[in-house]
């Protein structure tokens, strides 16, 4: 990832910036609000969003996989 950042937001998007320019490199819409994000790897960001749900999101192919898709992480007194 080098001179890029990601940052997650309760507008329900993933964001890619090149900090070089400090300019979005790329926007992607995703389900719920971010709550906390966590880059894996150059090319995928686990992220955990309101609804509770842990997401895996592939900054390549813009596919988005839950790792929990039924299992509520506590998160309901936060909503």
């Amino acid at each position: 990832m080098g001179d890029t950042m990601v940052s997650g937001s309760l507008d329900t998007t993933v964001r890619v910036w090149d900090l070089g320019t400090g300019l979005q490199v790329r926007s992607l819409a995703v389900d719920s609000p971010v709550m906390s994000l966590i880059i894996a790897s150059p090319s995928l960001v686990l992220y955990g969003d309101k609804a509770g749900k842990v997401n895996f999101l592939n900054l390549e192919t813009s596919v988005c996989t839950r790792l929990v898709p039924s299992v509520k992480l506590g998160m309901d007194k936060y909503r």
